[in-house]
């Protein structure tokens, strides 16, 4: 599957940016390991999973298991009918061993293994996965042209932050949000060949990470194309010694998620989700989404909360931060101390969860969002001169430019006793009254900006 123009952002998480916070996930791997260290039925649940998602050397283990009898009693029907919905996505070996089962049998029970063939293929073959799960892809994106100026701005700014005497790699996780600003950006080294050049990164990193959070994307009209199909990007960008720039574009990809791959299945979630290079469809989004939270995804709590206020649920959106906050996602931790502390449903409005949770939260020198989160949860509060100290601190460490003045502003209203509350919604996709298109849901799944606009009000005493 290849991603169209939106692909230079890119849509799926990297395992390398995930290691330190996402458990490991239950893979293809996982259940070979369980194989052989002779935990049958382990290995046996994981396999049945994935060959019901389409991996054909899952169908195959599955296959051979059932034939054996090692877990489950011996069934040479169901296993000849996994052997033959492998062989029709064409591995040559489930072929083979199909037809020698179908040889071995009387008529009549390879006229009974043929029947339940047919109930598994209608089941979990092609037709039945492809309504249920696989993407279709899109040809009718085109790129505006100011979003792709402003990629190659986000390319400029990484690119500067290498050093002649350096090479290696960053990769960066953002949000975008409807507004068009960097939100929740995570940074991390990619790729560095000698322990001098990770060095060069990690000590660049910050600097690259704060230069990011200050890009602008919009359309070409000034608003973000595409609306809500610009949201939770990455970027990924190598530099090799001889100063050229290589773009690395992963995504979801359908053969890894069969397999049990977390961040595949995350990533066409997303595509999915947001209409990116394939069709929009809410409910294979849904059902990737669900996959990918029970192989151990903790940013699928992130999406279930932005997508929430895109569609204007704040209590919906706390309470996936908050699930993923407790599975210690560091984006759903930003949002939820964010949200707590500014939301304008005073309801909903927690001062003491957002001190809390933003003390939760590391307070990098560059990372200027992180402190105007910290600030606006103390502000909540009525710790006025806190707030603005840690502003005032965070503001002196930005001295290589940037537009701070909504953080100014900010700053100057916590030196007057005032907190910060939200007027709108800088995640809501479409008003009602411009679009009759309205931001999708995903349905039953359990699990930024800092705006410009202000609105102060006085803190209880």
């Amino acid at each position: 599957m290849h991603l169209s123009w939106i692909a230079s952002l890119r849509l799926t998480l990297i395992a390398v940016l995930l290691a330190a916070c996402a458990p490991a996930a239950a893979d293809m791997a996982a259940a070979h390991a369980a194989w052989r260290d002779s935990r049958h039925a382990e290995a046996f649940g994981l396999f049945r999973r994935y060959a019901r998602l389409g991996s054909p050397t899952a169908r195959y283990n599955v296959a051979m298991a059932l034939l054996e009898g090692r877990v489950l009693a011996r069934d040479v029907a169901e296993g000849h009918a996994w052997l033959d919905l492998a062989a029709a996505q064409g591995d040559a070996q489930s072929a083979a061993r199909r037809d020698r089962v179908i040889a071995s049998l009387s008529p009549a029970d390879a006229a009974g293994a043929r029947e339940r063939a047919a109930a598994l293929r209608a089941r979990y073959g092609p037709a039945a996965l492809a309504n249920r799960l696989v993407p279709v892809p899109r040809t009718d994106v085109q790129p505006p042209a100011r979003f792709a100026s402003r990629q190659s701005h986000l390319n400029a700014v990484i690119e500067r932050s290498f050093p002649r005497s350096c090479a290696g790699g960053m990769v960066f996780e953002f949000s975008i949000d409807a507004l068009g600003h960097v939100r929740d950006v995570l940074a991390a080294p990619y790729r560095h060949s000698t322990a001098d050049d990770l060095s060069c990164v990690q000590q660049r990193l910050p600097k690259a990470a704060a230069r990011v959070q200050q890009l602008r994307f919009e359309g070409d009209d000034g608003a973000i194309p595409e609306g809500d199909a610009f949201y939770f990007q990455l970027e990924l960008v190598a530099i090799d010694r001889d100063r050229r720039m290589r773009m690395i574009l992963p995504h979801g990809d359908l053969a890894l998620a069969r397999d049990g791959n977390v961040h595949a299945q995350f990533g066409l979630a997303l595509q999915l989700l947001f209409g990116v290079s394939v069709q929009r469809d809410e409910e294979k989004a849904r059902r990737w989404l669900q996959l990918a939270l029970a192989e151990g995804s903790t940013r699928v709590h992130y999406v279930v909360g932005i997508r929430a206020l895109q569609r204007g649920d704040e209590a919906a959106a706390l309470a996936a931060f908050r699930k993923g906050d407790e599975a210690g996602d560091v984006p759903s931790r930003r949002r939820l101390a964010w949200l707590a502390a500014t939301t304008p449903d005073a309801v909903l409005r927690s001062p003491a969860l957002a001190v809390e949770v933003s003390a939760r939260i590391a307070l990098g020198a560059l990372d200027i969002e992180a402190h105007d989160i910290r600030a606006a949860a103390l502000a909540s509060a009525g710790r006025h001169g806190e707030a603005a100290e840690i502003l005032r601190a965070a503001l002196a460490n930005m001295d290589f430019g940037g537009d701070y003045d909504a953080i100014r502003a900010r700053m100057a209203a916590y030196r007057r006793g005032e907190a910060f509350i939200e007027t709108e919604n800088a995640w809501r996709v479409v008003a009602p009254a411009e679009s009759s298109r309205q931001p999708p849901t995903i349905g039953s799944i359990s699990t930024t900006s800092l705006p410009s606009c202000t609105r102060r009000v006085k803190s209880p005493r």
